[in-house]
């Protein structure tokens, strides 16, 4: 008999819900690299030194560059300085 549980999707974001900003002011975070060994869609969990595990059931709802990068620009000490 097969499992057929269902995938539980994952996205990254910031801590607190971002305020208005009050000055004009734009932020540009240049690119984000991310290690090959967890680029990709399932969850990448280290089980013991230099050993990883891809969890099937645990995954990333959009690529981990793109959700990485958004949360890291809204989450920016610059940014925060704008909204102050």
């Amino acid at each position: 008999m097969r499992n057929h549980a269902a995938a539980r999707l994952y996205t990254l974001s910031a801590s607190s819900p971002a305020a208005e900003a009050t000055l004009d002011i734009s932020v540009s975070v240049g690119p984000v690299s991310i290690p090959a060994a967890v680029d990709r869609p399932q969850i990448v969990v280290a089980t013991a030194a230099n050993q990883l595990r891809l969890d099937d059931f645990n995954r990333w709802a959009s690529p981990l560059q793109e959700n990485l990068s958004s949360v890291i620009a809204t989450t920016s000490p610059l940014c925060w300085a704008a909204r102050a």
